[in-house]
């Protein structure tokens, strides 16, 4: 008697959330950020970083990690160097004590740094208050971006307005005369236009 062995399913990938604006039962256009990549709190189902287009993560021959705005808030970090410390194959560099320095699977990649896939190469440090994720394809990346590191590289996208109606204010004190103040306004005017 043969024995037939049974087929298991590929469980699906996860749908990102409907996103709901702040009118009760009103939707929000498709044409979002968190839309268009499949960003649903801290899971991102794809991204244009690595290949220039909005492409699913499974389908990147590299790999991506990718930290959402929702990410960023839970830890409550400010800067660069705070939030990759959660992201492994990377250590952070002193940088000088000047800027923002990372070393990628083992290579320095102080100038390999992008903000909505454009290099950024000033050597500062980098504050995450209008980030809306950060995008760390590993691995050689000359062919996409021209030259750079073999290690990988750090790619910020910015906020984009979205049809959401957000009032925001953030004040924030600690020691050594630590002092933070943050004001995040979101305005939807039409359906066409909206401010962030």
């Amino acid at each position: 008697m043969e024995r037939i062995a049974p087929r298991l399913r590929r469980p699906a990938a996860p749908q990102p959330a409907p996103v709901a604006s702040a009118q009760a039962g009103a939707q929000l256009p498709a044409d979002t950020q968190d839309a268009r990549t499949g960003t649903a709190g801290v899971y991102s189902n794809s991204t244009a970083i690595a290949t220039k287009t909005n492409t699913p993560l499974i389908n990147i021959p590299q790999s991506v990690s990718v930290l959402t705005k929702s990410f960023i808030q839970d830890h409550g970090v400010q800067n660069l160097n705070e939030l990759t410390r959660y992201v492994p194959g990377i250590a952070i560099h002193q940088g000088e004590g000047n800027r923002d320095e990372l070393v990628i699977r083992g290579v320095d990649s102080s100038a390999n740094f992008f903000v909505n896939g454009f290099r950024d190469d000033v050597q500062i440090f980098r504050d995450l208050y209008n980030t809306q994720s950060i995008e760390i394809p590993k691995g050689p990346s000359a062919l996409t971006f021209g030259r750079g590191a073999g290690g990988g590289l750090v790619n910020r996208t910015l906020k984009e307005a979205d049809w959401s109606a957000l009032k925001e204010v953030m004040l924030q004190t600690g020691s050594y005369y630590d002092r933070r103040a943050a004001i995040d306004i979101d305005q939807p005017v039409n359906e066409n236009v909206a401010s962030a």
